[in-house]
């Protein structure tokens, strides 16, 4: 499954202009990205970095280190997703160009690799990770003669009879027979392996000197990312043009007719316009932005294409930009989603043999009904009720709840029936008991959101009175 949708997700949007000092000051951000604890954060910040480098050669700049010292430190991580991520972010810029390899060994790759390597302590995932960037820099045109150092190491783990380290053991007799058939060659020797131990105790030093230096930068990024936040409205909700916007509403609308090769370039200009929203709103509080996009028809255009399209032609780029305008998002904009009368696509969409794309739907139905409660005194029906029960919603959204499709759809369809009973009876007896089961369940997810999330609906269902018997019928006490 592609990235789970969670309004707790939060990600660096990444800017567009190739300005090289914009850039720059988009470094230390991204370095933080990599060494988050979630996976789709290292692979936006790994795909960010290498099109910074990539930019940066062309440039010229010399700001390489930026980006390199950070990333060796991290390949030797104990956290082998951190490590990965930092092989995979190397692994794409060092095959770019001879200068940029060249950037990197200056960068003291070499020097800490003999210290990763030497180090018996070292997880496995380090000592792979470094010998296959250095098989990479062999293989990508780098010098040769720059790995002779490192011949003795090779030697002695390319001799490794244990059988764990088998994997180890090849990856160097690999890299060992590549130098020896570039003519780089040198003999083992009890004596060197001895002297590269001092050397690398002192290459340790270095290390933990770098590690202090990172440190302090990654206090100063923290300063930098609140600058960033305090930027002024302008510059934030201004980024696509209204011109810009009002084409992306009127290419929605394009229906999906003519040859194929019409067609693909109808889906691949639809595509591209979906991810420019995604990396715009993406995590950014801007009701601002929000309303423009509003103000230039995109709903209406997202909306002709869920209710008239073949389900097959509907990607979840394009669904997921439609989500990111409902989060994060003030009531005020979910409640002009919901004027533009968004249900009967979206339901629609539960049809999808995507589970992403119908698991980004329910989320999506599940941010607009939450608007209607926030804005609703709680002893009152909620205010989409009537036109959603029209549609048949209702049932719809219960017959997902009983597909178990996954716990987050699962639970996510239970909050939305919670929502649209607010105060108002669950008159089928079976989805009474069902999902009022569910979320008295959830009152013990290790999930905040989740936990808290149906405590305040279950106050809200009791409003009514059968509700409210069907919650107090095994003594569970409803939460004040």
């Amino acid at each position: 499954m592609i990235e789970q949708t969670s309004e707790s997700i939060r990600l660096i949007s990444p800017s567009n202009s190739h300005d090289e000092k914009a850039n720059l000051s988009e470094v230390p951000l991204l370095v933080n990205g990599l060494l988050s604890d979630d996976p789709l954060l290292r692979v936006h910040s790994t795909e960010r970095l290498v099109s910074i480098a990539f930019v940066d050669e062309e440039h010229g700049s010399a700001s390489s280190e930026l980006y390199f010292g950070p990333l060796i430190i991290m390949l030797k991580s104990s956290n082998e997703e951190k490590s990965q991520a930092a092989f995979d972010a190397l692994n794409k810029i060092i095959k770019k160009s001879v200068l940029l390899q060249e950037s990197f060994l200056r960068c003291g790759f070499l020097e800490i690799s003999r210290y990763n390597l030497i180090d018996e302590n070292a997880p496995e995932h380090v000592h792979s990770n470094t010998l296959s960037i250095i098989a990479e820099l062999i293989t990508n045109g780098v010098n040769p003669n720059e790995m002779a150092q490192l011949i003795p190491i090779l030697t002695q783990l390319s001799s490794e009879k244990d059988q764990k380290k088998k994997k180890i053991s090849m990856k160097a007799k690999m890299i060992e027979t590549l130098l020896a058939s570039q003519g780089v060659t040198c003999p083992l020797s009890s004596d060197e392996i001895q002297e590269l131990k001092r050397q690398n105790e002192e290459q340790q030093r270095i290390i933990q000197d770098k590690e202090r230096i990172i440190q302090d930068k990654e206090r100063e990024n923290e300063q930098l990312r609140r600058e960033i936040n305090n930027l002024v409205p302008e510059m934030i909700n201004f980024k696509i043009p209204m011109s810009v916007l009002i084409k992306i509403g009127e290419d929605f609308k394009i229906p999906l007719e003519g040859t194929e090769d019409q067609k693909r370039n109808i889906l691949e200009t639809q595509e591209k316009d979906a991810q420019l929203i995604i990396r715009t709103y993406k995590g950014i509080q801007d009701d601002i932005g929000r309303r423009r996009v509003i103000q230039a028809g995109i709903i209406e255009g997202f909306l002709y294409i869920f209710e008239r399209r073949e389900l097959k032609t509907i990607t979840r780029t394009i669904l997921y930009a439609f989500y990111q305008l409902t989060t994060p998002a003030s009531d005020e904009i979910n409640l002009l989603i919901f004027q533009k009368n968004p249900f009967p696509g979206l339901l629609r969409l539960f049809d999808h043999r995507d589970i992403d794309v119908l698991v980004d739907a329910i989320v999506t139905i599940n941010n607009i009904l939450i608007a209607g409660v926030h804005t609703t005194p709680m002893n009152q029906p909620h205010p989409h009720f009537e036109s959603f029960n029209t549609l048949g919603g209702v049932e719809k959204i219960f017959s997902l709840f009983r597909r178990n499709v996954s716990k987050f759809s699962k639970d996510s369809a239970a909050f939305c029936i919670g929502y649209l009973f607010q105060a108002k009876e669950i008159v089928d007896a079976d989805m009474r008991r069902e999902i009022i089961a569910h979320l008295k369940m959830l009152t013990n997810d290790p999930d905040y959101l989740f936990h808290n999330g149906a405590k305040l609906v279950l106050i809200n269902l009791a409003q009514n009175k059968v509700n409210r018997a069907e919650i107090e019928s095994d003594g569970f006490v409803i939460p004040q």
